[in-house]
């Protein structure tokens, strides 16, 4: 189930053809990282989409079925534009577990981590220091368009490759034209 509006439904039922173009690949990958299935795909994803679009929900979806699923240990971070952006993520995961018991039961959160039985994955406002010690196996880029400094992105975007089997998600909408971003896209 998820939290559509005017009221939850499952996700399955009223998912369109845009989003299911979107969501397979990544599935595939997230279940490659996860060690559900055998993928030599792509391990990198950057969707660009306009507000309204499910970003931040289909993120904090993505995130709960590796933390309660993954038969490999998840260790990753999520980085939004500064804390209220990664809130809007938290939120949408509370939500959607509070619709899910059965899976929804199976995390924890706290203002900055959320943990479930296969690992963890820490906020990390792109405004915040250095994002140079990364060592994860899972970076979620949230809204780029709307981090005020480059410096967490090139620490993330030169760094995850070296984990092997790394997995970056970058969702955003079309951003500034001429801004870093812009040039980044």
């Amino acid at each position: 189930m998820i939290n559509s509006h005017p009221e939850p439904r499952k996700f399955g039922a009223i998912i369109e053809p845009w989003q299911r173009e979107i969501v397979e690949p990544k599935l595939a990958a997230l279940e490659g990282l996860c060690g559900m299935r055998k993928y030599e795909g792509p391990m990198g994803f950057l969707t660009v989409l306009a507000r309204g679009h499910d970003k931040s929900s289909l993120e904090a979806r993505l995130i709960a079925g590796a933390l309660c699923f993954s038969k490999r240990k998840i260790e990753g971070y999520l980085c939004a534009a500064d804390k209220d952006q990664a809130s809007l993520i938290l939120r949408a995961m509370k939500d959607e577990a509070e619709l899910n018991p059965w899976w929804g039961a199976k995390l924890e959160f706290t203002s900055n981590r959320v943990s479930g039985p296969a690992g963890s994955v820490e906020v990390v406002p792109a405004d915040a220091g250095s994002a140079a010690g990364f060592r994860g196996n899972l970076y979620v880029m949230d809204e780029v368009t709307h981090w005020k400094n480059k410096k967490v992105w090139d620490m993330v975007a030169t760094g995850w490759q070296k984990i092997p089997g790394s997995l970056l998600i970058c969702i955003t909408n079309a951003g500034i034209i001429g801004s870093w971003q812009h040039e980044l896209l």
